[in-house]
């Protein structure tokens, strides 16, 4: 970005996302967003190209393997913020732990969103911002790749506005859901053992399926026969449907329907974001659920 264009825009600040474990990387002693790629760690790379599109104040957000990350990051960039995330519980409540520090000294324009393990080039920024014209509160960057299953799918109704990102695990457990359903009506109820292992098949841990799961998960850490009517009681009003603006979706028709995929590069003006962080529900597995 030009500093001409730079001078257009109203202040930037980033959230960048660090508190993964990296579970799939397989890998105890290092967090992923400090893996070297071409012998840059991951997250050092993404904060240069933050720094190259005038991006002034930066929050990362780490778990507890925060002390690596703060040493790797500390041994290129100086003047960034951070914000402990003690136990990961999704996208949204990263970014508003995130957020605090940027609501704390009162900071408004233009708030990125980022992941930290993914390599950005300053170009995609320009493209958002690009696409982010004066009536906008939100933009993010998406895809066109069929088959990145592990990517967020992105649904739209007939005049291209956004009704909902659905990510694998929301899919899956979603699946499962419609599964268990339609045993119950077919009079097959699973004990607490096989409702244990098929949660656990459908999303690989305990913590996912504590969060994507909620109440189906908590029922199946018990013992024996389960009854259908407490399988019924645990699961959702709509099982097996995910939420697409006015409309209730199974996962097969949200893919079928949404050809992009997320790139998680998000913008927002920091009210909006504010805004919508403090209506964001608190995340399932929580006592608050």
């Amino acid at each position: 970005m030009s500093k001409t264009e730079s001078a257009k825009q109203p202040p930037m600040a980033a959230i960048v996302m660090a508190a993964g474990r990296g579970s799939r990387m397989l890998a105890k002693s290092l967090p992923k967003v400090c893996f070297p790629v071409l012998g840059v760690p991951a997250i050092n790379r993404t904060l240069r190209s933050c720094r190259k599109v005038g991006i002034a104040s930066v929050v990362v957000v780490v778990g507890d393997d925060g002390d690596q990350v703060m040493r790797t990051v500390s041994d290129e960039h100086e003047g960034i913020l951070y914000a402990h995330q003690p136990e990961p519980r999704g996208t949204g409540h990263a970014v508003r732990t995130g957020f605090e520090p940027l609501r704390q000294i009162g900071f408004e324009g233009l708030v990125w969103c980022i992941v930290g393990d993914k390599v950005i080039e300053p170009e995609a920024f320009d493209r958002v911002l690009r696409a982010f014209d004066e009536d906008a509160d939100a933009a993010f960057a998406v895809t066109d790749k069929p088959h990145a299953e592990d990517m967020g799918h992105v649904l739209q109704d007939s005049e291209g506005r956004v009704l909902g990102i659905f990510e694998r695990n929301d899919l899956k457990a979603a699946r499962l859901l419609q599964e268990l359903d339609e045993g119950l009506r077919d009079q097959r109820v699973p004990d607490a053992a096989q409702l244990r292992r098929r949660c656990l098949e459908a999303l690989g841990t305990p913590d996912r399926c504590e969060r994507f799961l909620s109440k189906v998960w908590r029922l199946a850490q018990g013992r024996g026969k389960l009854s259908a009517r407490r399988l019924r009681a645990a699961l959702p009003e709509r099982p097996g449907r995910l939420q697409a603006g006015p409309e209730w979706l199974a996962a097969d028709e949200i893919l079928a329907s949404a050809p992009y995929k997320n790139e998680s590069l998000y913008c927002f003006r920091s009210k909006t974001l504010d805004r919508g962080l403090k209506l964001m529900p608190a995340p399932k597995g929580t006592r608050e659920d």
